[in-house]
């Protein structure tokens, strides 16, 4: 299972885990609210389509508009990302949150994919007569790509350049790069310590 884990640094929640650590032995049932609240907050950012600052997402390329199913938010094509977050306490004194996507991280974070050149097979659309069929994509010239259930299609290897992709950063979970939380998160999961305190 591939996972993203955060590793809070962020001192401010430190220092109030510590003086909790101070004063109970089993904080399971608070971690698993703190859980709860921020995967609350994290699906909130799929609908949203923004980083938990509240600034909106990069919007996408014009390549990825064109091929993502119409209507579709960022990051939600088929939901695979957003379903596969969860949370997870441990021992009583370990929440970790993660997804099992092996793209989940690029996703958060932002990065470069270099691709080694390959050959690839490739199948567009074909009329009764055999005619490529065409979209009004590149003036009329875009060819219109097969799925394996067309029948008349074309089949045609291609080879394809090495390159890179660069994946913009799309923050959804609450942690920034350098293991600090994000304010607005920050303040969640304080809020959650205080409501659990009061009810001790």
């Amino acid at each position: 299972m591939v996972a993203i884990r955060v590793e809070v640094k962020d001192a401010a929640v430190m220092a109030t885990l510590h003086q909790l650590q101070a004063r109970v032995t089993n904080t399971r049932s608070l971690l698993a609210s703190v859980g709860e609240r921020l995967l609350t907050r994290i699906d909130a950012r799929f609908t949203s389509q923004t980083d938990p600052d509240g600034h909106a997402w990069q919007p996408l390329s014009a390549a990825t508009l064109r091929s993502k199913r119409a209507g579709k938010p960022i990051l939600t094509d088929r939901g695979d990302l957003r379903r596969s977050i969860v949370r997870q306490v441990t021992g009583g004194s370990s929440l970790v949150l993660s997804s099992s996507e092996p793209y989940a991280a690029i996703q958060h974070f932002g990065g470069t994919i270099q691709r080694e050149a390959r050959q690839t097979a490739i199948r567009h659309r074909t009329d009764a007569k055999g005619n490529l069929l065409r979209t009004a994509i590149m003036g009329g010239r875009g060819l219109v790509f097969a799925k394996a259930s067309h029948k008349r299609a074309l089949e045609r290897t291609v080879t394809v350049g090495p390159h890179a992709i660069v994946i913009p950063a799309r923050p959804y979970f609450p942690v920034r790069p350098d293991g600090t939380i994000y304010a607005a998160d920050q303040a969640a999961i304080l809020d959650e310590v205080n409501r659990w305190l009061a009810l001790r």
